[in-house]
Formats: C-alpha cells, structure tokens, sequence
C-alpha cells in the first residue's frame, strides 16, 4: 500500500530531499533532543528569568520610572548587577 503525501512529508520532501529519505522511505526517526538544544534553552530560560527579576527590582514599589529603566540598561551594558 501506497503511504500518503502529507503536508509534512511534501515539506521534508521539497525542502531537503536528503532529509525525506531517511524519515519517510527509511524510516528512521528524527533526533527527539540533542545536547545543544537542552542547553540552549537553559541559557534562554536563565536569560529570561535574569530580565524579569532586573525589572522587578526596577519597578518597585512606586512602578517604573525613567532611573529604574537607567538601572537596567546601564547594568545590561556594563555585565553587572541591578
């Protein structure tokens, strides 16, 4: 029996056909996760969590004002600490 042309498959197949080979004719399933790919979104999630906390301190209690904005951007800058 003939497989069905998805639109996954047609993508796999025009974009790499090298690609489509061994996904759908071989059969090989793709890499769930590779090291690097865990790592990178550690270093996003810690870049991200890094922000909030940085906005957080700057906005207070009194919200956030032109010097709290200058207390992110300068310790951006500067690698440093809020």
């Amino acid at each position: 029996m003939k497989e069905r042309m998805t639109a996954s498959r047609m993508a796999a197949l025009l974009g790499c056909p090298r690609k489509h080979y061994w996904r759908y004719e071989a059969g090989l399933p793709p890499v769930a996760e590779g090291h690097a790919l865990r790592f990178g979104s550690a270093r996003h999630a810690a870049m991200e969590a890094r922000w909030q906390w940085a906005v957080a301190v700057a906005v207070g209690s009194s919200g956030l004002n032109e010097a709290g904005w200058n207390r992110i951007w300068t310790a951006d800058e500067e690698g440093g600490r809020v």
